[in-house]
Order: C-alpha cells, then structure tokens, then sequence
C-alpha cells in the first residue's frame, strides 16, 4: 500500500481490536513503513500460505490483516479530519447528524401526548421506545454516506423504516420532544467484540 507524501498515515496490524498481532515475531508477518520523497509505502514479508483445516475458526478470525487510516479525507461533499478521535467524533456530530433529527410537529404531538403527565425519565424512554418498535420498521443501508449519516428523522417518520442509524437518530428526536436527553453513538460489530 502507498501514499503520497502530504497523507499521514496510521496504521496498526491487528486481527480485531483486541488481539494485535506481534510485529516481527519469527513466522509471522513482518509488515514495514518506509518514506521517501514521493510519500509513503507499508508492505507486508514472510507471508505464508494458510492451510484450511475443517472444524478451523473463520478465515477472517485468523488472517493477517493491516488496518490503515487517514487524517484528512473527503466522503461525499463532506470533508472531514481525524487525526483524533474526537476530531472524527466531532465531525460525525456537525457535518453528518446536525439538524436531521428534527421531528415533524404532528408526531411531535402525539408523542407530547404519550408522555403528558408522566415525570420518570425512564418510564418517558419506554413509552417512546414502544411507540417506535410499533410504528417502524429496520432496513439495512451501509453503502455510500448511508453508511455512516443517518436518513433524517422526518423521513424515517414518513416512511416508517430506517437502519441502525436512522432509527436511532429518529429515537434521539423524540426523546427530546419528550424532554429526556439523549445521544447517538457509533458502533460495529468489531468494536463489540
């Protein structure tokens, strides 16, 4: 893998975010960084061909793997800097959610209404949380921005679906409607683990 000179690059070689691979260790890859006047190259060596066993974890669980970020980019008409983490937080919050969580005034309404006169915060979430599991439905959208910037909340409130992202994003919505503070966070499944 190469890039140019005025590209940082952060690199790590790691099988999950939990178990890292020892560089340089005998029989293992050996991955190096190198810079030159034109930019940057990591390569990996020693590579060995992998036998496939039966009853064996998944090929991805124990495959080398080289994880590889930048600090600056630019993801559909959005340019973004990450050099850390909240930085990436922080652009995630203004470029990609900021304002698309407004919720229409006639669901507004009702959600005043399956809230009016209740004063536990929690009970407010429950009420919430089942008024959208009975009137949404999930779809899965990871493509393009999609797969990081949620649909609006009035359009999830329109068409009655939205992914991970959507959903949670409309939840946040009316949340505040129903006066209890709410926050989005992002996750994948290697973050879990």
């Amino acid at each position: 893998m190469s890039a140019p000179k005025r590209v940082v690059i952060y690199w790590s070689t790691t099988r999950s975010f939990s178990s890292p691979l020892q560089r340089e260790t005998p029989g293992r890859i050996r991955y190096s960084k190198k810079r030159n006047a034109d930019g940057g190259r990591i390569y990996g060596k020693s590579i060995k061909a992998l036998k496939a066993e039966s009853l064996s974890p998944a090929f991805k669980e124990f495959a080398p793997k080289l994880l590889v970020a930048i600090d600056r980019f630019h993801l559909d008409g959005h340019d973004g800097k990450a050099e850390k983490l909240e930085e990436l937080g922080l652009w995630m919050y203004n470029d990609l959610l900021d304002g698309r969580a407004k919720i229409p005034e006639a669901t507004a309404l009702k959600i005043k209404n399956l809230v009016h006169g209740i004063e536990d915060p929690m009970e407010k979430a429950r009420k919430v949380y089942e008024f959208v599991q009975q009137n949404t439905r999930y779809i899965s959208v990871q493509v393009g921005i999609g797969g990081l910037q949620p649909i609006t909340a009035a359009e999830v409130d329109k068409v009655k679906y939205g992914d991970c992202k959507g959903l949670s994003n409309y939840m946040m919505g009316l949340l505040d409607i129903a006066g209890v503070p709410s926050y989005t966070r992002m996750s994948s499944p290697e973050m879990i683990r």
